[in-house]
């Protein structure tokens, strides 16, 4: 296994690998220096999942824009692109366009936001000296390979000490890191002091009512349909904003498998509660929304009924303000096949040691200095407890959640008598289309 390094922050991660007796030593990545000549090439092109870890600011996101990147704009993806480049991982004419490699990220994080096990599937150049190898059975692929700890240490080279690749690993040819990934876990980590007088475990009891499969389109970015092409839903002289278009299925729909505190700690004697929230896909900001509305409801700000309402109504409920991302990062993806019953993917035990100890000793730290530098904590605590009516990120009053929870009533009533009015239909349809086939039988 890796030897696991104390100081991510002072010295380059350069792993040392026990070989397992089963497995051949055989590839190594090249220098991206290559002589045109007329021999067969020694480079071999393999498809690989990568893994890796960075703290994201300073970038603008982790998705490249482009192949050659924008320098007024860098994303994560372009810094590690480059450094595939330059240790010779990638062509120099495969470069560009982007899927000439078939680069797939296996999930998005925005601007700031970190990440202890990010991943992509592309196309990786290898030469026949650091590679781990599993034979398969005879004339056949290997089973399994993954890159040597000095061919992982020689793309870090390449890298910014706050970015680190941990593995490349075999993947089938077809295999995609985000149409194969089955679930996503992101952490956020949330200054105790955030809640006021609650406690940890009055927080918990708030973020478990996410769990299961809810409209998230109020917590969320970019889910609502733009004002006015949704008309009000009216009931009984009452109306509200509906946000949603109901005649069609709406992508708000999201499941969400976890969503607790899961743990307490402290950094430099700051106490920190690590929230934990898993799912099998998230759309941009759900999870600040989530937490944004988690905190604002544990420390009074809004009635939970309203949260639990914004979950299940079409209608736009606003009680989810943007947590700070600087306090977000992407800890987890699983790719588990359904249908074979058994993960398509896994990272190897070595590079979760890794992943940890960056988390632990890089990333948390890091996060810790943001909000000790930064004000965004202070402005959006301010903005749930705020006097100012103009300056609260919530703005209803008390008669308006009564209305809410009236017309939300109505609106409940009105989709059952929708649905009972369906099935008398269906079911008069069946009798008639019975009837008709026993007088043809008759007949």
């Amino acid at each position: 296994m890796r030897a696991v390094l104390s100081h991510f922050t002072t010295a380059l991660l350069v792993p040392v690998l026990k070989v397992p007796s089963r497995v051949t030593t055989i590839a190594v990545l090249a220098s991206s220096t290559r002589t045109p000549s007329s021999t067969p090439s020694p480079y071999k092109k393999r498809h690989a999942l990568l893994t890796f870890g960075y703290c994201g600011t300073g970038y603008w996101g982790l998705q490249s824009q482009n192949a050659e990147g924008d320098p007024d704009r860098p994303t994560v993806s372009d810094v590690i692109r480059r450094a595939l480049l330059n240790s010779g991982a990638i062509a120099p004419t495969n470069f560009a366009p982007i899927m000439r490699t078939k680069w797939q990220l296996a999930s998005r994080t925005d601007k700031g936001v970190h990440a202890a096990c990010a991943a992509a599937s592309c196309n990786i150049e290898t030469l026949a000296e650091e590679v781990l190898l599993e034979p398969g059975e005879e004339g056949q692929e290997a089973r399994y390979w993954e890159l040597t700890p000095e061919a992982i240490a020689r793309i870090n080279t390449h890298l910014p000490r706050e970015i680190r690749l941990f593995s490349a690993t075999r993947v089938r040819k077809r295999f995609s890191a985000h149409e194969s990934a089955s679930s996503r876990t992101y952490e956020y980590l949330l200054p105790e002091a955030s809640l006021g007088g609650a406690s940890a475990e009055d927080l918990d009891a708030v973020l478990r009512a996410f769990e299961g499969s809810h409209k998230f389109h109020n917590f969320a970015s970019g889910l609502r349909r733009s004002k006015g092409s949704v008309p009000d839903f009216e009931a009984e002289g009452e109306s509200w904003p509906l946000a949603l278009d109901t005649s069609r299925h709406s992508a708000a729909f999201r499941s969400v498998l976890h969503c607790r505190v899961h743990r307490s700690f402290s950094i430099e004697g700051t106490p920190y509660l690590l929230l934990r929230i898993s799912g099998l896909a998230f759309v941009l900001h759900q999870i600040r929304h989530m937490v944004g509305a988690a905190v604002a409801v544990t420390v009074g700000a809004v009635p939970k009924e309203a949260m639990i309402t914004a979950l299940k109504t079409p209608m736009e409920v606003n009680v989810s303000p943007l947590a700070p991302g600087c306090g977000l990062l992407l800890d987890e993806i699983r790719w588990f096949d359904v249908g074979q019953g058994e993960y398509e993917a896994e990272v190897p035990t070595d590079a979760r040691q890794e992943m940890a100890a960056f988390k632990e000793q890089v990333i948390y730290p890091h996060i810790h200095s943001l909000y000790q530098d930064q004000r965004a904590l202070d402005v959006f605590l301010n903005g749930l407890i705020s006097d100012d009516p103009l300056q609260r990120w919530v703005r209803y009053t008390d008669d308006d959640y009564a209305r809410l929870r009236r017309v939300h009533d109505s609106w409940t009533a009105h989709v059952e008598q929708m649905v009972c009015s369906t099935r008398h239909t269906h079911a008069r349809t069946h009798a008639f289309g019975r009837a008709r086939t026993r007088t043809h039988a008759h007949a």
